[in-house]
């Protein structure tokens, strides 16, 4: 069976830390600039090796590295990106991940063409490895355990709610955007109020509700990791993740809501 390698782009504005504190990562001396949807822009690069130490152990997760581009589209420095209070990866997988961010290319001048000059030296970036063993269905890089009552701060609660589902699996979209039906017989569910909060640590909430046909959309959300959360009376809560951004194969946000409280 083959072992999956998944490489994902994403312009998150993350802090570069460790895991007891923050990192000087040394990017403020590039004065970088970031540019939105700068993925756009990657001509590509090498797939990480999976540690053959960190497949014994069955290490996975997703490794975001941050990146510094210059006008030629070569990155000329990188450094871990960790969510302050989130897991970190195994280091063996921050290596590996490190090793090829720093061979990735871009389009020379950001992008924009010879004929246009926009005055930026550098981008800073983020790049995501995903490293998912062949029989690894968890969720990658986001763990049930994160889901505690604290990370639920801003949500809005039902007055009936008792039990909250997470979901085991991350949506990878460029528009926020899908359908929430009934577990127990599929019919789409109106009126569902379906939050997100973010990205990253932005603790931003914004909200939406189903049309009649179950269908919602959350407009003007900028690339980034967003917490969500359905709430409507008479059904359990679920949350989960979705990763906003530029993908090849986005996923379809399909949430079924289990009849409960």
């Amino acid at each position: 069976m083959l072992l999956l390698h998944k490489i994902c782009f994403v312009g998150l504005a993350l802090a570069c830390g460790t895991a007891n504190g923050q990192q000087d990562c040394g990017f403020a001396e590039y004065h970088p600039t970031r540019i939105s949807h700068f993925d756009k822009v990657s001509i590509g690069g090498p797939t990480p090796e999976y540690p053959a130490a960190a497949r014994k152990s069955h290490w996975s997760g997703t490794v975001q590295i941050g990146v510094i581009v210059d006008v030629q589209g070569k990155v000329v420095k990188t450094c871990p990106v960790y969510a302050p209070g989130k897991p970190i990866p195994h280091e063996s997988l921050i290596a590996a991940a490190s090793a090829a961010a720093k061979q990735w290319r871009f389009k020379p001048n950001f992008g924009f063409g010879s004929e246009f000059h926009p005055g930026i030296q550098y981008v800073q970036h983020v790049l995501l490895f995903r490293f998912v063993l062949p029989d690894d269905r968890s969720d990658v890089g986001v763990k049930r355990e994160r889901f505690n009552p604290a990370d639920l701060e801003g949500f809005a609660k039902s007055p009936t709610e008792h039990i909250i589902v997470p979901l085991d699996t991350e949506f990878y979209v460029e528009r926020v955007q899908g359908v929430i039906v009934c577990k127990a017989d599929g019919r789409p569910l109106e009126n569902v109020l379906f939050e997100v909060r973010g990205p990253s640590e932005d603790r931003t909430i914004t909200q939406g509700r189903t049309d009649r046909n179950g269908r919602f959309r959350l407009k003007s959300l900028r690339p980034g990791v967003y917490l969500f959360k359905t709430t409507a009376n008479g059904f359990q809560s679920v949350i989960g993740t979705i990763v906003v951004g530029f993908f090849k194969q986005p996923t379809p946000i399909h949430i079924e809501l289990p009849v409960g409280v």
